[in-house]
């Protein structure tokens, strides 16, 4: 499998979906992931929170799996995450392993696939359409999303107050704690809940990435 160049002196401009494919090594502390955070509901109206995110640790310094690794393989793992807000309950885990590069990528429908221990899955993201499928022994899913394109919205300032629905979003791990999932929009002018936010917290400090990394504190 060919991977994607990068390169911050020669840019290439890609359409998101040609982006969708994994790329090559930036530096020796490169981590790629692709992520979906989605706040479900089931027929009765009852929320639930995913969360998955496989990462490509290509730089020899991004995990110790890295060290020594054949050009052609590369450190995987899933950041795994359900929570069933009415029953208090989370599933949480983070599976690894090494995979072959060519085994991360299915070009005929422009998917990233994931396999490590119980877990597999495969994310295809083409024309305006995403379709994400999880197979494992505690959870599996298949997502369909429509309408996905690229955006970026902006208007007046306003100040909100985010309220996390439940404490079991907080994940920990070796490395960091950081919550993960869905809070309440609240509108600090009226106290009024507006909506929900997926929103993220968690400690940057250890992350750094060329070519921002001198700049990262």
């Amino acid at each position: 499998m060919t991977t994607l160049s990068y390169s911050v002196t020669e840019s290439a401009l890609r359409s998101p979906v040609e982006e969708w494919q994994p790329h090559g090594k930036q530096s020796e502390s490169t981590t790629e992931w692709w992520y979906l955070t989605a706040l479900v509901h089931d027929v009765a109206g009852n929320p639930y929170f995913l969360v998955w995110c496989p990462f490509h640790f290509t730089g020899e310094k991004a995990s110790p799996a890295s060290v020594g690794l054949p050009s052609d393989e590369r450190a995987t793992a899933a950041l795994v995450g359900f929570t069933d807000y009415r029953n208090n309950f989370r599933i949480g885990h983070f599976p690894a392993a090494v995979a072959n590069e060519a085994d991360t990528w299915n070009p005929e429908t422009n998917a990233v696939r994931f396999v490590a221990g119980d877990y597999s899955s495969e994310w295809s993201y083409k024309a305006g359409a995403m379709n994400l499928t999880v197979t494992s022994s505690q959870l599996s899913y298949d997502l369909r999303l429509t309408g996905v394109e690229q955006v970026m919205y902006a208007e007046d300032s306003r100040h909100y107050t985010l309220e996390p629905f439940s404490r079991l979003d907080v994940f920990e791990n070796p490395n960091n704690t950081f919550f993960e999932g869905p809070s309440r929009l609240i509108n600090d002018e009226t106290g009024e809940t507006v909506g929900v936010a997926v929103t993220e917290s968690m400690d940057v400090r250890i992350m750094q990435n060329a070519p921002y990394a001198a700049n990262q504190h």
